[in-house]
């Protein structure tokens, strides 16, 4: 009889082949708000600004298209990410595929990737620093490896601050002061734009709930047992490998990245250092269990990163269906400002003078959102809608998107109105 053979590592490979794609489909449906709005003004009246607006100005020379901009982007940083995590698993002599899918399953990571125009870029860019120090401390031993250490710590936990994008302590929750952590910042992340599923009234809201309090759990154990594995070392004066001096070099980052909060008094809009730090403490403390419990640890795992997967998707599809997500932090999708705007300004392009009814109260306060798509969209071709006498934008009338209906003129169409989704 023939006996099938697996092994854990292909399981990861797939896992983190689903992440990717996750990562990378449905590019438009992500928030449209007045943040990134901003952005996109700021890079098309060529303000000068902060590395994302460069980025954007540039990307507005070959495309106008956010969805697009997201999608190339998010592919970048996930390459850069992924790269430098199998470059430190050859130096480390590891496995990186476990803690790739784990990185690439975190949903707040998943999701911030895919936002247009973010700070994200530090991440990949704290990911490269990673792997420049690991190959530095694997030629540089003795006190020049201290001292190199220490200033690479340095560096690496400076960078957040640098970009000068941040909040007040004060502004922030605690949640939001715990984002470093993959899921410890992630439950922030969860309760903030995706409320409906941790929604304690449905059995469904529980089962998450308890999901997601078990992942926290096993990632707090692993991190903290790195920890104590690294001490073990120390104070039996066995050799440090590479692995032992890099968890060292994070130590210290994460402990100059929470000094620098509290001196400055700012959180960074982005803590990229922070994050790569914790996942390379998180994967040396994965090292020491599997050591004991490699079947267990890596089993474990794996159903851990399935069901994150599991919701990511799940939360993907709701977020389709309806347009959009179903808390004022998320709004209406890109995708539907894009279509609504395609359509108002072809109209407005046969009517110069068409008026416009808005009767959507977050529009009305703030219309930067339409506005900057507008002025996008009218970059690209658009479709011929002749005959429009007024136009009158909605909230849809299922999910949280925006309805556009056109009234045109008899002559000039067969029916009254039409209505675009």
């Amino acid at each position: 009889m023939l006996k099938i053979r697996w092994n854990v590592s292909w399981l990861f490979g797939v896992l983190l082949g689903i992440g990717a794609v996750l990562t990378l489909v449905l590019p438009g449906d992500v928030p449209w708000r007045a943040a990134e709005a901003e952005l996109f003004r700021a890079a098309l009246e060529n303000e000068g600004g902060s590395v994302s607006v460069q980025t954007l100005r540039l990307w507005l020379r070959i495309s106008s298209n956010p969805a697009a901009a997201a999608c190339v982007g998010a592919a970048v940083c996930l390459l850069i990410s992924i790269g430098a995590l199998w470059r430190l698993g050859r130096l480390f002599h590891r496995d990186f595929l476990c803690v790739a899918a784990f990185f690439a399953a975190a949903p707040h990571v998943w999701f911030a990737f895919r936002l247009p125009g973010n700070g994200f870029w530090q991440v990949p860019v704290s990911f490269a620093g990673a792997v420049l120090a690991a190959e530095l401390l694997l030629r540089i031993r003795g006190r020049r490896g201290v001292l190199l250490g220490v200033l690479f710590a340095g560096v690496l936990a400076a960078l957040p601050f640098l970009t000068g994008e941040g909040r007040a302590l004060r502004d922030i929750s605690p949640a939001e002061l715990a984002a470093p952590f993959t899921m410890l910042g992630g439950f922030g992340f969860l309760e903030r734009y995706m409320p409906d599923f941790f929604d304690f009234r449905s059995w469904s809201g529980v089962c998450w709930q308890f999901f997601f309090g078990a992942l926290l759990l096993a990632e707090l154990f692993w991190l903290l047992l790195g920890g104590v594995a690294l001490c073990r070392r120390m104070r039996r004066r066995e050799e440090l490998f590479l692995f032992d001096r890099m968890a060292l070099l994070n130590w210290g980052v994460l402990f100059g990245y929470l000094a620098g909060v509290l001196l400055t008094g700012r959180l960074p809009a982005v803590s990229g250092a922070a994050l790569v730090a914790v996942l390379l403490l998180w994967w040396r403390g994965f090292d020491f269990f599997c050591g004991e419990y490699p079947r267990f640890g890596k089993r474990f795992l794996a159903l851990l990163i399935a069901g994150e997967l599991v919701f990511t998707g799940q939360f993907l599809y709701t977020v389709n269906l309806c347009r959009g997500g179903n808390s004022p932090s998320f709004g209406t999708t890109l995708n539907c400002f894009r279509q609504v705007s395609r359509q108002l300004a072809a109209a407005r392009r046969g009517n110069p003078s068409l008026p416009v009814d808005l009767r959507i109260e977050a529009l009305r306060r703030n219309p930067l959102p339409l506005q900057v798509m507008i002025r996008l969209v009218l970059r690209e071709p658009l479709p011929e809608l002749p005959g429009c006498r007024s136009a009158l934008l909605l909230p849809a009338r299922f999910g949280s998107g925006i309805d556009l209906i056109l009234y045109r003129d008899p002559e000039s169409a067969t029916s009254k109105d039409g209505r675009i989704h």
